[in-house]
């Protein structure tokens, strides 16, 4: 039977997907940033992203046996966590470049995208310390995310550096693979609780 912090690590995840999606989006080509449509969806999708994050500790945390948690489950609620910090932060940011302050924005969204990579990859170290037929797809899903938010932080700072062009292609790169990465880890966490299911 699934218990309810497994209802809540899946929903979490998904809704994880739900809003890299909706944040790769904002940063695509096809958005107008004039209308100020593209910087909305980066904060909805942050916003999103933060929420799944948070439900995946909290579920985490409430399947914790009563003897306290292993280094595995330790890495990957403390990932959670970090990346939901990190999601915040990039709201934040993204909240003060639509106020104006364009060059402040960027600064605090570099921040919340290296805290978003820090947790990413420590939930890749805590998957790659589980015991699942599923483990491989938290393994890559969180190392690909860990690798995408390190490329929109590098995005970022090319931008900071005058180099929009190249800095806003790297983004959209490091945005997408964090979809691919979101969407991996979700899909194994959603195989492995039908199969406890069962």
């Amino acid at each position: 039977m699934v218990s309810r912090g497994q209802q809540l690590e899946v929903i979490g995840a998904w809704l994880q997907v739900a809003g890299t999606i909706i944040a790769a989006i904002g940063q695509s080509e096809q958005i107008p940033e004039e209308a100020g449509i593209a910087e909305e969806l980066i904060s909805i999708g942050n916003g999103l992203e933060a929420v799944g994050n948070s439900l995946q500790a909290v579920g985490r945390e409430q399947d914790l046996p009563a003897s306290g948690a292993e280094e595995a489950e330790t890495l990957l609620i403390i990932g959670s966590w970090l990346q939901a910090g990190g999601n915040v932060t990039n709201v934040v940011g993204n909240e003060i470049d639509i106020l104006g302050e364009e060059e402040e924005g960027f600064q605090v969204y570099l921040l919340g995208n290296i805290v978003q990579s820090i947790g990413a990859a420590f939930e890749a170290i805590g998957a790659s310390m589980e015991e699942s037929e599923y483990q491989s797809f938290g393994v890559i899903g969180n190392g690909l995310q860990t690798l995408g938010t390190a490329l929109d932080a590098i995005g970022i700072v090319y931008i900071l550096q005058g180099q929009e062009d190249l800095g806003e292609q790297i983004a959209r790169v490091g945005s997408w693979l964090q979809v691919i990465g979101a969407s991996l880890a979700a899909i194994g966490l959603t195989k492995e609780t039908k199969i406890l299911n069962d």
